[in-house]
This record gives C-alpha cells, sequence and structure tokens, in this order.
C-alpha cells in the first residue's frame, strides 16, 4: 500500500515539474493530432512539402497513451510538420483523383479511438485490487498470537513422554 501511494505521488511530481525542468521527459501532451489514413504520391505537395490524407482531431494523452479525444474531426492532409485543413472542393478533388472515400464521416484509429481507455481502465483495476485487502490478510490479522510460554510447556510435555 504504502508503494503504491509513493509511486503515484512521484508519478504526480514528475507530472507537476515536466513543464518547468527541461531535463525531464514531458509525460502528457495535450492538444492537435493526425492519423495518416490514405498516403498520396510523392507529386502531391502543398507549400512544396509532400502530404499525406488523414484525419485530424484534439487529444489528451499520458505517458503517450490515449486519454481522450475531443473537438472536431476533420479529414486534413499533412505534412512532417504542418497540418492542411480541407473544404469541400478539395475533399471532392481527393476523391476523384484518388479514389479516396471523403463522403463518410471522418473515423480516429482504434488505438486512438479505445485502445488507450483500455489500457488505462485495466491498470486502474489493478490498482484497485492491489489496495483491497483479501480474505487471507484478514484471517491473519484476526488469528492472536500463541504466547511462549504455551510453547515450552508443550515442548517439555512431549519430552517426558
Amino acid at each position: 500500500m504504502k508503494k503504491t501511494l509513493l509511486s503515484l505521488a512521484l508519478l504526480a511530481v514528475c507530472l507537476f515539474v515536466a513543464n518547468s525542468v527541461s531535463a525531464i521527459p514531458i509525460f502528457y501532451s495535450n492538444g492537435m493530432k493526425f492519423k495518416t489514413l490514405h498516403e498520396l504520391p510523392d507529386s502531391v505537395e502543398v507549400n512544396g512539402q509532400h502530404v499525406d490524407f488523414g484525419v485530424s482531431f484534439d487529444q489528451f494523452s499520458i505517458m503517450w497513451i490515449p486519454m481522450w479525444n475531443y473537438g472536431e474531426l476533420n479529414y486534413a492532409v499533412a505534412s512532417d510538420d504542418t497540418v492542411y485543413g480541407l473544404d469541400e472542393e478539395e475533399l471532392t478533388y481527393l476523391q476523384e483523383a484518388y479514389g479516396i472515400d471523403t463522403e463518410k464521416a471522418p473515423q480516429i484509429p482504434f488505438w486512438d479511438r479505445i485502445g488507450g481507455k483500455i489500457i488505462w481502465g485495466a491498470l486502474a483495476l489493478l490498482i484497485i485490487w492491489g489496495i483491497i485487502p483479501g480474505k487471507k490478510d484478514e484471517e491473519e490479522e484476526e488469528r492472536p498470537e500463541v504466547p511462549s510460554a504455551w510453547n515450552k510447556e508443550s515442548e517439555g510435555s512431549q519430552e517426558e513422554a
């Protein structure tokens, strides 16, 4: 129990200190994410950089495991460092030129949508399971100790017999 509380306190301190000290890695992220759904040919460029087609969304994650998504889901194209939103005309062009289905609503990949919630839920259950005492612990606490005088008497009676 003490180790669990100490570990949680240490993690909390690291999370709060991570923003102010550059030597500690950042354990959480919050902001826009882009997931590639279709890789476009190398000839497709925006501002001189190759882009791929995908979905952009806002996400909060801890230790690189997604916790929840918020904001709007939008189709977008992105280079290595920039995400560009698409209007209806550009979506129609991508659908006709590259056969990308843009008529259905954009969806986040499984890991970003549900996978992280499964991991964090399992971790929470393990912590709760570890904190709740079992029947064996309760039995050991209820059983009184045998006085040492009783042990000596029983040893002596066995030697005489």
